[in-house]
């Protein structure tokens, strides 16, 4: 995994409801109430009208092996190995799920970048399961997918692919609707400019200009439930240097609608570098995705 600090999307989301338009979901909360209300207040209203909570999740055992799983072409887990080493963990699919019913899961398994094959003794099993409320921890679980178990040693890779069946108490569009990016020709300026854009807002610390990019991806929270205290602090007051996107190319997910530049790990390339106080060096990553909604000409933020 990177040495890097990340920025993950779903603090970034705290920012985002403040500005973000009400979404068509099943939460019963009317236009007025959360245009009138803080952002964190209207998260937690949407979140506390849903009766149940289910949260889809993945439990995954690996050794000696990367893998790159995602839930309808949205990346879940990427991991990938420079030795050879294991984990066991488990990580949730909701924020692959926008709406209820059948939702496609894929699976490829890597050697560690040393090696060409799949080594003997790598190992890889994953099950899928459901947390029928993800507030209540008491160790309940449905299992939707029972065990699977990789039979790849001595290959270059190993993919499988399934279908299950979800049901959640949100329905977003998200990008769903969006331009297919793999037929837009100029995507690689389009990148370049919404990476521009975003770049100078964080440097000038540009709080409200930040707000309104990242707004959609409040969405993020909903899906997993993440209810919110209140107003989180704005940026660190030391500033940020963009660094360079070096052997960066560029990466489309969501069925070809969701895009942003990542390097060979799979990392986003889109990261800055900042000296603190005791002039100790951090970098932080921002894995922000990019669709193009029908009618757009300029790329926005979306997870």
């Amino acid at each position: 995994m990177s040495k890097f600090n990340f920025i993950l999307v779903f603090v970034l989301l705290l920012y985002g409801c403040e500005v973000a338009a009400q979404k068509e979901t099943t939460g019963k909360i009317s236009h007025t109430e959360q245009q009138v209300k803080p952002y964190y207040q209207r998260i937690n209203d949407q979140i506390d009208s849903f009766t149940e909570r289910p949260l889809y999740c993945i439990k995954v055992k690996r050794a000696c092996v990367g893998c790159d799983i995602r839930v309808n072409d949205f990346p879940i887990i990427q991991q990938f190995e420079k030795r050879c080493s294991g984990t066991e963990m488990e990580f949730p699919l909701n924020p692959g799920i926008l709406s209820s019913g059948i939702q496609e899961l894929t699976i490829r398994i890597v050697p560690p970048s040393d090696q060409k094959c799949i080594p003997e003794n790598a190992v890889f099993e994953f099950e899928i399961n459901k947390m029928p409320d993800s507030w209540v921890y008491d160790g309940n679980r449905e299992i939707i997918l029972p065990t699977v178990k990789m039979d790849a040693q001595g290959l270059p890779s190993w993919e499988f692919k399934t279908k299950f069946k979800a049901e959640v108490p949100f329905s977003f569009v998200a990008w769903k609707e969006s331009q297919d990016l793999s037929k837009v020709k100029n995507l690689d300026k389009l990148l370049d400019d919404a990476y521009k854009k975003i770049a100078k807002i964080i440097e000038d610390k540009n709080i409200e200009e930040f707000v309104k990019i990242i707004s959609k991806t409040f969405e993020y929270n909903v899906m997993l439930y993440e209810r919110t205290e209140g107003k989180p602090n704005g940026f660190q007051e030391e500033p940020e240097k963009l660094l360079p996107m070096k052997n960066c190319k560029i990466a489309l997910y969501g069925n070809n609608r969701l895009a942003r530049y990542e390097d060979e790990e799979f990392e986003s390339c889109f990261k800055f570098e900042v000296f603190l106080k005791n002039n100790e060096k951090t970098v932080y990553e921002y894995p922000l995705y990019f669709h193009l909604p029908q009618g757009a000409s300029e790329l926005e933020v979306v997870r």
